[in-house]
């Protein structure tokens, strides 16, 4: 059985992220972070204790998206979460309103919806040249079809991913997951069983939704010109 935070780690690759809209209060969100954790830890665990609750109650899903400066490589988490400034959103706020109230205090966040109803929330500039590379035709296996971080693998290790981030200098960051060994139901959500002519941010979009998640992705950059991503799914199910 899946985490409920299932997060993709693998030798050195970035990371993007995902959110949808809310319509409600979130005041009394999740539990706090564990102080024993990394800082780049709790600053991830504050933002998701008021978005998770937020999309989940208003059935919306969304994308998170971050860059950075990479850390030594040669560190387990070269990707870090950015210390991003958030509150509580107000009692009456809802929708796309609440998700700006929740980063109304730092500039450097943007919040958009777009017309499939998916809120894009931006940490600074993040390049977009890998997430625009189009893959022309991928094929998925069944448990690649029903899991979400088993379809994302199965999305960074394409041809056209793997070729666009080699030109880019971009590699993955080592991260985490577990995959399920069964597949559910077959009424269960799932993918198409090929994916075609997508670009990899549409193709994380129609995870999201597909799987009622939020993707993480983000992207660290360093002087050398080498980078690394990281991508992350958070279920809004169970928090």
């Amino acid at each position: 059985m899946l985490n409920k935070n299932s997060e993709i780690v693998k030798p050195f690759r970035y990371v993007f992220i995902a959110i949808a809209s809310a319509s409600i209060s979130i005041s009394a969100a999740a539990s706090p972070p564990d102080p024993g954790s990394r800082a780049d830890e709790r600053y991830e665990d504050t933002v998701l204790s008021y978005l998770r609750p937020a999309l989940h109650m208003a059935k919306k899903v969304g994308r998170l998206y971050y860059v950075v400066p990479c850390k030594d490589p040669d560190q387990d988490f070269p990707v870090p979460f950015p210390d991003v400034r958030t509150q509580a959103p107000l009692n009456h706020r809802s929708g796309l309103e609440a998700v700006r109230e929740i980063f109304r205090d730092d500039k450097q966040v943007t919040v958009l919806e777009e017309p499939n109803g998916i809120i894009r929330v931006s940490a600074r500039q993040v390049p977009m040249a890998i997430l625009q590379t189009k893959i022309p035709l991928l094929r998925l296996s069944p448990l690649q079809q029903y899991n979400p971080i088993s379809a994302i693998f199965a999305l960074t290790e394409s041809k056209a991913i793997q070729t666009a981030m080699g030109k880019l200098n971009l590699r993955e960051a080592a991260s985490a997951f577990i995959i399920p060994h069964n597949l559910p139901a077959k009424t269960a959500p799932h993918l198409p069983a090929v994916i075609k002519d997508v670009t990899l941010d549409q193709a994380l979009d129609t995870v999201a939704k597909t799987f009622e998640v939020i993707v993480i992705f983000g992207e660290c950059t360093s002087p050398t010109g080498e980078g690394f991503i990281r991508l992350k799914t958070v279920d809004l199910k169970d928090y």
